[in-house]
C-alpha cells in the first residue's frame, strides 16, 4: 500500500505572482498561508502543525491529501492557466495526470538513489509501479513538482 505523505511545489516566484503554502485536505478543504507571513511547518506525533507570527494551526497528518507550494497572481496578467499535475495511488502504482507528453518522472529512494525514470506519452495518465519497491519513504520528481510518499 502507498500512502501519499507531502507533496511539495517549486517555482520561481515572478512579479506579478506570490508563493504561498496550501494544505489540501482529505474532505476537499483548501487552507492557504502567504509565504510573506512566514509559515513554519514542523510535524508532531501525527500531527503537521503550521505558525506563523498570528497563528498556530494543527492538521492530523491522516487527513492532509497534500502539502504544496504554489504561485498566486497578484495582479492582471496572461491567463493561460495550465492544468495542476495530480497523484494518486492505486494498490502499488501511483497515477499521474495532466503531465505533457515528454515530461520526465524520477522516483528516488531517500538516499538519493534514482529507483525510476520514465517519460509521460502525453497520455492522461501516467502509471508508475512500485510493487517490486521495498516498503519506505519515496521521492517522485515530474518537472518543478516533488511528491514525498510512504509505501507500506
Amino acid at each position: 500500500m502507498i500512502t501519499l505523505f507531502l507533496v511539495l511545489l517549486g517555482g520561481n516566484e515572478t512579479l506579478a505572482q506570490t508563493q504561498r503554502l496550501v494544505v489540501w485536505q482529505k474532505d476537499g478543504e483548501k487552507v492557504v498561508f502567504d509565504l510573506s507571513e512566514r509559515p513554519k511547518t514542523v510535524f508532531e506525533g501525527t500531527d503537521i502543525v503550521i505558525s506563523t507570527s498570528t497563528m498556530i494551526v494543527s492538521y492530523p497528518i491522516d487527513r492532509v491529501l497534500r502539502y504544496t507550494y504554489e504561485l498566486k497572481p497578484s495582479g492582471i496578467e496572461n491567463t493561460n492557466i495550465s492544468k495542476s499535475i495530480i497523484i494518486s495511488q492505486n494498490g502499488d502504482e501511483l497515477l499521474l495526470e495532466n503531465l505533457h507528453q515528454g515530461t520526465c518522472i524520477q522516483v528516488f529512494s531517500t538516499d538519493g538513489k534514482l529507483i525510476s525514470t520514465q517519460i509521460a506519452d502525453g497520455r492522461k495518465t501516467t502509471i508508475i509501479s512500485l510493487a517490486t519497491s521495498p516498503s519506505g519513504v519515496y521521492v517522485v520528481k515530474a518537472n518543478d513538482v516533488t511528491y514525498k510518499l510512504m509505501k507500506r
